[in-house]
């Protein structure tokens, strides 16, 4: 089942060129007018779309313009990805025409006739260009038990982990990336923090025990620096999907377990593959397992000094 709704916005500002989205349900065509406001699709009732089908997420996708004109796709953190022509979406891409989008078996053509003119308000305009300042970030969610929690507080705060908030015997820890990088060092950070925090914590109590859930994701701009900062939810899905691979440590009987998206970074500058272990996991709210990597903290040292090394 496929809802559609059209959005109206007062004109005060012109762009150069029109755009919709044109696919297919039951038989039936459908075209939708992307007229300067964000366009959602996903699984929720609250979407511009709103697409059926377990493998859509419930705010999978958004499509939204930038002051040139140019049309952009972003992934929201969806479960199962977002596609245009076949390459899965990481960073927000630009659209052109006849491009095709797929999203959890949904095929969406994107149009863009080079001689239309659409009408956006200015207001709009500058809410897309706040969306295309979108965060990236690593998550660190760690669960210390018999440990200095002020102390392992310290060791976060000076490594730049924004911010820093203990909820009983759990920490979580925020590195936003300069730029939305992507090149594996501010996944390496947290990696060398909670081993510090490790290595102190169970040479001062042998019986201390931590277990950490690492992840990366886009976070909704401007968390860093809203009233909402000290509130891990503010960074959305990055947290949540870190709190689920904490969580998942007590079933695969690993100290750590890191993201697919985080590994896949941390890959970039060492041969991490040799390291750690890899797992299909099953995480609430997906249709199916994902791919999850652990470690111990014995197994790390090797790893952090290869990566270290690579970006001398």
């Amino acid at each position: 089942m496929v809802s559609i709704r059209t959005v109206s916005i007062n004109s005060s500002t012109t762009l150069h060129t029109a755009a919709y989205l044109a696919f297919t349900v039951h038989g039936r065509h459908i075209s939708q007018q992307l007229n300067g406001a964000a366009c959602r699709i996903g699984r929720g009732d609250q979407n511009t779309i709103a697409l059926s089908g377990e493998l859509v997420s419930r705010n999978h996708a958004m499509i939204q313009v930038a002051q040139a004109g140019i049309y952009y796709l972003h992934d929201l953190g969806s479960r199962n990805g977002t596609f245009l022509n076949g390459k899965r979406v990481t960073d927000p891409q630009p659209l052109a025409d006849g491009d095709r989008i797929l999203i959890g078996g949904h095929e969406i053509r994107f149009h863009q006739p080079a001689s239309a003119s659409v009408p956006v308000s200015a207001e709009t305009i500058s809410g897309v260009t706040a969306y295309a300042e979108l965060q990236m970030v690593t998550v660190g969610i760690l669960h210390l038990s018999q440990c200095d929690i002020p102390e392992a507080c310290r060791r976060l705060t000076a490594k730049n982990a924004n911010p820093v908030v203990p909820v009983s015997e759990t920490i979580t820890a925020v590195w936003p990336h300069e730029g939305r990088r992507r090149d594996g060092s501010d996944v390496l950070n947290a990696l060398e923090t909670i081993y510090d925090i490790w290595r102190g914590a169970t040479r001062d109590n042998p019986n201390a025990r931590i277990s950490a859930g690492i992840n990366t994701g886009y976070a909704p701009p401007g968390s860093a620096q809203s009233k909402t900062a000290g509130d891990p939810s503010s960074y959305g899905q990055p947290v949540e999907r870190a709190v689920q691979l904490q969580v998942a440590t007590r079933t695969i009987h690993h100290d750590i377990a890191v993201g697919a998206d985080a590994f896949d970074q941390l890959a970039q500058i060492c041969p991490a593959e040799e390291h750690f272990c890899q797992r299909r996991l099953p995480l609430p709210d997906f249709p199916k397992p994902v791919r999850v990597y652990a470690i111990n903290f014995a197994y790390l040292p090797p790893v952090l000094v290869a990566a270290r090394q690579s970006l001398r």
